[in-house]
């Protein structure tokens, strides 16, 4: 392969096998090593060696490679490490005030003296926290609308049998984590409602 140079005052030709330049640009041959192997052959337009100008480039070419392998190599540990994907980001168009809004889709309103539930959470919320408030009642109209929601906390808050009717999470698909700890619903009620139309839905009735 050749590699040739030209400016206003240099001119050069760098002459090597392919696979020489390979292993060049992979980091496992040096140029000076190269060319003191004879592997590597430099000369100007004239015939003439030119050491210079062509261990100049193939220098910048080695650097380059090594740097770009380099990243690949780390991109590629960085990917094994963390299972090859990472999580998409959620947009959650409002969050509530007093309340922490993660591009996990985590909305946590925990321990903020919640005596209502939020209106007009995004629909595209995925985990939702209100443990350690005073709710007394969560409204359907505004349960049912967060339909890709997988994880509810409400323990530790006011909730009654009036304020959560039995069959309140049949109506979310996507639910797998319930949390109702330390508030006075009818769990078993609840549970069994769940066991019919969601059975895959972990509940805890426990803190």
């Amino acid at each position: 392969m050749n590699i040739s140079i030209t400016e206003k005052k240099a001119d050069c030709t760098i002459t090597m096998s392919d696979d020489d330049l390979l292993a060049l640009m992979t980091g496992k041959m040096n140029p000076q090593t190269a060319f003191f192997q004879g592997k590597l052959k430099i000369a100007d337009s004239g015939g003439q060696m030119n050491w210079s100008s062509g261990f100049l480039l193939l220098w910048l070419l080695s650097f380059s490679c090594s740097a770009i392998c380099e990243e690949k190599h780390s991109s590629d540990s960085m990917e094994n490490h963390t299972g090859g994907t990472t999580a998409p980001e959620v947009q959650i168009l409002y969050c509530p005030p007093d309340c922490n809004c993660n591009l996990d889709g985590t909305v946590d309103c925990g321990g903020v003296d919640l005596k209502e539930f939020p209106r007009n959470l995004s629909t595209s919320i995925l985990h939702l926290s209100l443990q350690n408030n005073a709710l007394e009642v969560i409204p359907m109209e505004e349960l049912s609308r967060l339909q890709n929601l997988e994880t509810f906390n409400v323990q530790n808050n006011r909730l009654t049998s009036k304020g959560l009717p039995d069959d309140a999470f049949c109506s979310l698909e996507n639910l797998l984590y319930l949390y109702l700890a330390n508030n006075k619903v009818a769990y078993n009620a609840i549970e069994m409602d769940l066991d019919v139309g969601r059975p895959n839905v972990t509940v805890g009735v426990t803190a």
